[in-house]
C-alpha cells in the first residue's frame, strides 16, 4: 500500500513538473533559450493566488486565507489572476532578458534568465515575506480511499488538469494557424519569416504561454505544498 501511496502522490507532484517541462519544451524549440527562474515563476504564482483569493473574501492582499475562504469561484479567479501576471511576466523576461540573445552564440541568456529570477524572489520576499502560506482546497480536505490507500481530492485535480491541459495543447499544436506557426518556427525560424510568420511574436506568445502554465502549476499545487518562495 505504501508503494501505490507513493504512486498516487507521484502523479500530483509529477504533472506539475510535467507542466514546468512543457513550458521549457515549447520556449526551448522555438528560440533554443529558457526560462532557468522558472521555479521562482511557479512560486510567486502560487502568492499571486493567495493573494487573489484574499482580495476577493477579505478585502486584502497580504495575509493567511481561511478554509472557507477557498471556493470554486475565489479559486478559478485566482487562477485567472496568476495566468494573466504571469503571462505579463513572461513578455517581460523575453524583452528585457532573452530577446537580445537568441540566435547568437554562447549562452548569456542563462545568466539573464537566472538573474531575472532571482530579482523575482526577492520581490516576492518583500511583498509576501519568507513565512509558507497554507491555503485549502476547493474540494475540501477529506480523503479519497483508492484500494485501501488514501489520496487527497486536489492531487485528483492537479492530475487530471495536466492530463487535459496537455491533450488541448497538443490538439492545438497540430491543428491550429498559431500551433502550426510555432511548429514552423521550431522547424526553422529562417524559412518561417519567409513564409510570413513573425517569429518575433510566436516567440513572445511561447514565453506568455510557458509562464501561464507555471501560473497554473503554482495555484494548483499550493493546497497540496503550501506557497512560499
Amino acid at each position: 500500500m505504501q508503494i501505490l501511496q507513493a504512486i498516487l502522490s507521484g502523479l500530483a507532484m509529477g504533472s506539475v513538473y510535467a507542466l514546468v517541462a512543457f513550458g521549457f519544451s515549447i520556449t526551448y524549440t522555438t528560440t533554443k533559450t529558457f526560462n532557468f527562474g522558472q521555479g521562482a515563476f511557479l512560486a510567486l504564482a502560487g502568492l499571486i493566488g493567495i493573494s487573489a483569493i484574499l482580495l476577493v473574501s477579505q478585502g486584502k492582499l497580504i495575509g493567511f486565507p481561511n478554509p472557507e475562504d477557498v471556493t470554486w469561484g475565489t479559486f478559478l479567479f485566482a487562477l485567472l489572476a496568476a495566468m494573466l501576471v504571469l503571462s505579463l511576466l513572461g513578455y517581460v523576461l523575453y524583452v528585457t532578458a532573452i530577446r537580445h540573445f537568441v540566435g547568437e552564440a554562447g549562452l548569456s541568456w542563462v545568466m539573464s534568465t537566472i538573474g531575472f529570477g532571482i530579482i523575482i524572489q526577492n520581490l516576492a520576499l518583500l511583498i509576501w515575506g519568507p513565512a509558507p502560506i497554507a491555503v485549502a482546497s476547493p474540494l475540501g480536505e477529506g480523503i479519497i480511499t483508492v484500494l485501501g490507500t488514501g489520496v487527497r481530492p486536489q492531487e485528483i485535480l492537479v492530475f487530471g488538469t495536466t492530463l487535459v491541459l496537455m491533450i488541448v495543447f497538443d490538439w492545438a499544436l497540430h491543428k491550429t494557424k498559431m500551433g502550426k506557426a510555432v511548429r514552423a518556427v521550431a522547424f526553422s525560424k529562417t524559412a518561417a519569416s519567409l513564409m510570413g510568420i513573425n517569429a518575433n511574436a510566436v516567440a513572445v506568445a511561447v514565453f506568455a504561454i510557458s509562464s501561464a502554465l507555471a501560473a497554473i502549476a503554482g495555484v494548483m499545487v499550493a493546497p497540496i505544498a503550501t506557497a512560499s518562495v
